[in-house]
């Protein structure tokens, strides 16, 4: 492989989307006298943070802060992914808990495509939570405006860190310094005006840009030392005939990763510095009580097979960091090897809290308090508008992955991938795409599945 390896998909964030919504399918906090509630606990405070384009392998090194809090105190999902490795669609999964091809929002500026009666925003301050989002919402309709659902808000649109026209609780502002430091600022002050009405609980969604580009670290982690990049096989294979037309034939091109790696580091440095904030709010108030994850829209490829790239099936683009603490309830010190995804919030966190989604809108996702233990899960992109990457949908089990690429428009069977993951961990070796007949798997049993997920609905769903 080049040095300069090949770029896809890192879309700037230029809008915010906002709808109006009425409804509700909630039916309120649980009754803590209840014992079919499974717990004496009041409604847990609910905080979800949301990094921008962080890989799963190694970039928590730096973070010694969220480290503590979550992979101490809290458990961590090994084997999480985003269901549409990409920024918008896996976000509305995260609200909807479910697939992309249930949500609607398909591509970065379908945010307006979710229902906003769907998402947990709606679902929690209809039981009577406070809710406060900081940060980046959802892409679609120009402009910065009031986001539905949240009493509190602090929103900003573009990707620099400098400069950033902001929208504070309805105020016009452009941000001088970090984007980062700020929103660590706001995010605390917010649990602080929570816990003023101690009796009230909260929901609060943190959603920085870093570490996506354009890389321009705070001033004090500049120059910072980190780990360096050490690219496993996948990065270093140098055959890539049997992988499909837009890994072979894409001239997109990026630096070296080396780069890339150094910058998103130090960009979450501050990322930490945010955290660290967040708790010392927290822990100011209600700890205890409080149900917290941390995790990412979707991975980012460093010069695996070839590629710079978010929006593909490949591990390193699905892959993402996905931690939860809650004391008492969450185990401390655990790692969940389990196949989990972004999809899984929303039931998660409806559970807890006692609320019933409505009927008009299926969970596809599970609870990760429950002990349900996937064998396969579905990942798909639609819609895709980077020049040369076809539409696809993917089987990932923990030992093979099956993905089928379509035409764009017709839907058209472009071209199909298979990789025995339990002998070829890094996808190196493409069985369909081999000429050797004996070791293909069993085509019609695979594609029927994939054909019946790519429509499944709620319980029906992987």
């Amino acid at each position: 492989m080049s040095a300069g390896g090949r770029l896809l998909g890192c879309g700037l964030l230029v809008t915010i989307f906002l709808v109006a919504c009425t409804g509700s399918g909630s039916e309120g906090p649980p009754d803590p006298d209840d014992p079919a509630n499974g717990t004496s606990d009041a409604a847990p405070n609910v905080l979800i943070i949301v990094t921008d384009d962080q890989r799963a392998e190694g970039t928590l090194d730096v973070m010694p802060t969220l480290r503590r809090l979550f992979e101490e105190e809290g458990t961590s999902f090994t084997n999480a992914v985003a269901t549409t490795p990409l920024c918008c669609p896996s976000r509305a999964g995260i609200f909807t808990g479910q697939y992309s091809h249930n949500h609607g929002v398909t591509r970065n500026n379908k945010g307006p495509e979710m229902d906003e009666r769907s998402a947990l925003p709606h679902y929690l301050q209809e039981a009577g939570y406070r809710t406060a989002l900081v940060g980046k919402y959802l892409q679609g309709i120009l402009g910065i405006k009031r986001p539905p659902n949240f009493d509190d808000f602090t929103i900003s649109g573009g990707l620099k860190y400098y400069e950033r026209p902001t929208n504070v609780d309805g105020k016009q502002r452009i941000i001088a310094r970090h984007a980062t430091d700020f929103m660590g600022d706001m995010a605390a002050r917010y649990i602080r005006r929570f816990e003023e009405r101690d009796d009230q609980p909260w929901f609060l969604y943190v959603a920085p840009n870093a570490p996506h580009k354009p890389f321009e670290p705070e001033t004090k982690y500049a120059e910072a030392e980190v780990p360096a990049f050490e690219p496993d096989e996948a990065a270093l294979e140098t055959d890539v005939s049997d992988k499909p037309p837009y890994v072979t034939d894409t001239d997109f091109t990026l630096g070296e990763p080396q780069t890339v790696w150094t910058q998103q580091l130090r960009l979450l440095m501050s990322v930490d510095d945010l955290v660290g904030k967040i708790f010392r709010a927290i822990e100011a108030g209600d700890e205890e009580n409080t149900l917290a994850f941390y995790m990412s829209d979707n991975g980012l490829m460093l010069g695996e097979h070839g590629l710079f790239a978010k929006r593909v099936p490949y591990h390193q683009s699905v892959a993402i960091p996905l931690l939860a603490r809650w004391p008492d309830h969450i185990e401390a010190g655990a790692e969940d090897d389990r196949m989990v995804a972004n999809i899984d919030l929303a039931p998660t966190i409806m559970g807890a809290a006692g609320i019933e989604p409505s009927a008009e809108f299926p969970i596809d996702g599970r609870s990760l308090l429950s002990d349900a233990r996937r064998d396969r899960i579905l990942l798909e992109e639609y819609e895709n508008t980077v020049h040369g990457l076809p539409d696809w949908a993917s089987i990932l089990s923990n030992s093979y992955q099956f993905t089928e690429y379509y035409e764009k428009g017709t839907g058209d069977l472009m071209y199909r991938e298979y990789y025995d993951l339990e002998s070829d961990p890094f996808a190196l070796e493409n069985l369909l795409g081999d000429d050797d007949p004996d070791n293909d798997p069993d085509l019609q049993s695979l594609g029927e599945d994939l054909d019946a997920i790519r429509s499944c609905v709620g319980a029906e769903c992987p």
